[in-house]
């Protein structure tokens, strides 16, 4: 696909509803409190705020399109943003939802928890999946895969701790790949365009 303003429009909404209105199916049920309505206005509200998102998420994307250090680069900051204690504190803030309120005031504060802690994320993967060009399966899986992560990172399981060791791990193997020669040219960096 080419980084096109209308592509990138399509393959956002399709990545939202794909990779992030799983994640809050549960605090939808909570908020709804039986009512198809309210559970309705909720998940409107938060689809709002990531279509907000993807206006900084093209530009954002471009850049990491730029070359493969750049994509590379990208992948870092994910893992930096994942070190943060801000972000931690988000993710957390997406299990504490309060159903009592006006159901678009909580699904506009879901999503800005959401967008806040996992925005970073979503342009890496949009990135990814056009610089190679990979194809629907692949594309999808890859998708599903980062959906599964945010979903476990906003699942009680995650500790502050266990989310800042997952960015260690993330920037640790961007260095590794980029010392291997994927970002900066070479056998790595020919066999990865191969596919443009």
């Amino acid at each position: 696909m080419h980084h096109d303003p209308a592509g990138f429009a399509l393959m956002w909404v399709a990545m939202t509803l794909v990779m992030m209105v799983p994640t809050v199916l549960r605090p939808m049920a909570r908020v709804s409190r039986g009512s198809s309505g309210r559970a309705t206005i909720f998940l409107l509200g938060y689809i709002a705020c990531w279509l907000a998102a993807g206006i900084p998420a093209f530009f954002a994307t471009s850049l990491a399109m730029a070359s493969m250090t750049a994509l590379l680069g990208c992948w870092a900051l994910v893992g930096l943003w994942q070190m943060l204690p801000s972000t931690a504190a988000m993710l957390r803030k997406c299990q504490g939802l309060r159903p009592e309120s006006a159901a678009l005031l909580l699904g506009l504060r879901q999503g800005s928890w959401c967008v806040s802690s996992c925005w970073l994320l979503m342009v890496a993967t949009m990135a990814t999946v056009d610089w190679f060009a990979l194809p629907l399966a692949a594309g999808v899986a890859l998708m599903a895969a980062v959906a599964g992560f945010i979903m476990w990172q906003k699942s009680p399981r995650a500790t502050s701790r266990t989310i800042q060791m997952v960015g260690v791990a993330m920037v640790l193997a961007v260095t590794l790949l980029y010392a291997t020669g994927l970002g900066a040219g070479g056998p790595a960096h020919d066999m990865a365009t191969m596919s443009l």
